[in-house]
């Protein structure tokens, strides 16, 4: 029976593997900097749905 610490040993080794890869093939996993392409605001009045990265300061419902 596996334990519970194997599957988590596991995971986390894959999880190195794959960002060893990404720096293997000069990706740098954890990016500090994104580049813009929209503001908030721009986002707000689309009906699309958008990944966004950042610290979330307050939230306000305006609808």
């Amino acid at each position: 029976m596996r334990h519970l610490f194997d599957d988590f040993n596991e995971h986390i080794s894959n999880r190195l593997e794959k960002v060893n890869k990404l720096r293997e093939e000069g990706i740098n996993p954890y990016p500090y900097r994104y580049e813009r392409k929209h503001t908030i605001s721009e986002i707000a009045t689309l009906d699309e749905t958008y990944k966004i990265a950042g610290r979330v300061i307050n939230v306000t419902n305006l609808r």
